[in-house]
């Protein structure tokens, strides 16, 4: 261990650690600035277009990659740096740095976009629109914030995110490991040229491959941001939602509204299931996806939303508590619950996968997290016992039909 902190803390990987820290504040802040610009009431780039969002995405992954590309690889994205790692891409001395660096990035950058356009914040009516200017938020919950429209965006962010980051790391992978150029380099190598001299030679090759990279990011978000201005990153969603949630109307004015976690854990959780073991994913998916088809279509035949909340009279600390976690988190009582569902199949996930199946304090942690998410959905009234009961059974179901599906039992 160490030695393993005296590399990870060298010189060396500290400055790629700076750059990945100021790449990802670029990404963030030309990236969100253009929502900003477009979204916010009053801003001169009010109402100018998606194609104005896109190319702040596809620049703010372009000018970092050519400023820090030979430094730190310019990946500005956990996802990215997880995946490269476990495919012996990228050594895992510098996962941690990496990730915390990233996350910072994407926090700094997005205070650098609110202190910009506070004065927009404040004048901006539609909540939704100033949410959008820090994370992700399906088109599909922009109007209407009801159970249905909230089961809808949860499915549709899912498919939107695993298609979308499938196609960056896909694009980016080829673009950088296959540039113009890159086999006749490898000859060079084989008959005795040393690296150095042919990363002199070849280095606008690898430049150019960076542009391609950042008209790709902008390809993704005109063809796949539509549905939820997809995140394809869990740092550039994460941390500016997270900061979303901390400012205070006196900054992002009175329309503020909910910071929408039920959201952010969609672009995290597929990721460390995808980079880790296809076999765990796969079922992730079948699972939690069936899970939720069924509900929607359950609600669809069969709509059976009541509010079972009461009106909290008291003024005390637990009273107040009651009414802060009721006030992010609306009520949307429907059985079987996909709260529940949703838990307990990354639970059930967790369990049985290679790689926690033998922790068991990572086990009984996954345990005490579901049935505190459980409880506490009846606790504030948003489920009643039936729909808790009735989406932990389905989740069940689901499991016990994967796991006795034999092409799926085979895959690893």
């Amino acid at each position: 261990m160490n030695d393993f902190l005296k590399e990870a803390l060298s010189s060396e990987w500290v400055l790629k650690y700076l750059t990945e820290f100021i790449a990802t504040a670029f990404l963030v802040a030309l990236g969100n600035g253009a929502v900003a610009n477009v979204e916010l009431k009053g801003t001169k780039g009010n109402k100018s277009g998606w194609i104005v969002i896109a190319f702040g995405y596809g620049f703010g992954v372009m000018m970092p990659a050519l400023m820090f590309g030979d430094v730190s690889g310019n990946h500005i994205n956990p996802a990215f740096t997880l995946g490269l790692a476990a495919s012996g891409l990228f050594s895992w001395v510098g996962v941690p740095g990496y990730l915390i660096a990233q996350l910072l990035g994407a926090f700094v950058g997005q205070a650098i976009v609110v202190w910009v356009h506070q004065p927009y914040y404040v004048q901006t009516e539609n909540p939704n629109n100033i949410l959008g200017t820090f994370s992700t938020i399906s088109a599909v919950d922009d109007h209407d914030d009801t159970p249905e429209n909230r089961n809808r965006a949860w499915a549709n962010g899912f498919v939107n995110e695993f298609a979308g980051s499938f196609l960056l790391f896909f694009g980016a992978l080829a673009l950088t490991n296959n540039y113009f150029g890159h086999k006749l380099a490898q000859q060079a190598l084989a008959v005795g040229y040393t690296k150095e001299m042919v990363d002199g030679q070849f280095h606008g090759a690898l430049e150019t491959a960076h542009i391609g990279v950042g008209f790709l990011v902008a390809a993704l978000v005109l063809s796949f941001g539509g549905p939820t201005g997809p995140a394809l990153n869990p740092a550039r969603d994460l941390m500016p939602r997270l900061l979303h949630h901390i400012l205070p109307t006196s900054v992002l004015g009175e329309h503020k509204g909910d910071s929408k976690w039920w959201y952010a854990w969609v672009p995290v959780f597929m990721i460390w299931f995808m980079v880790k073991s296809r076999y765990d994913y796969l079922k992730l998916c079948f699972v939690m996806l069936g899970g939720a088809t069924i509900c929607l279509v359950i609600y669809a035949i069969w709509p059976n939303g009541l509010d079972l909340r009461r009106e909290i009279t008291t003024h005390n600390f637990c009273a107040e508590i009651v009414r802060f976690l009721r006030s992010v988190d609306p009520p949307y009582n429907v059985c079987p619950s996909i709260h529940v569902s949703s838990t307990v199949s990354v639970h059930r996930i967790i369990c049985q996968s290679c790689s926690f199946r033998d922790n068991k304090k990572m086990k009984w942690i996954s345990r005490g997290v579901t049935w505190a998410i459980c409880l506490s959905t009846m606790l504030i009234k948003q489920h009643s016992v039936i729909d808790v009961v009735f989406g932990w059974l389905l989740t069940e179901v689901m499991t016990v039909l994967y796991n006795g599906w034999r092409p799926l039992r085979e895959i690893d």
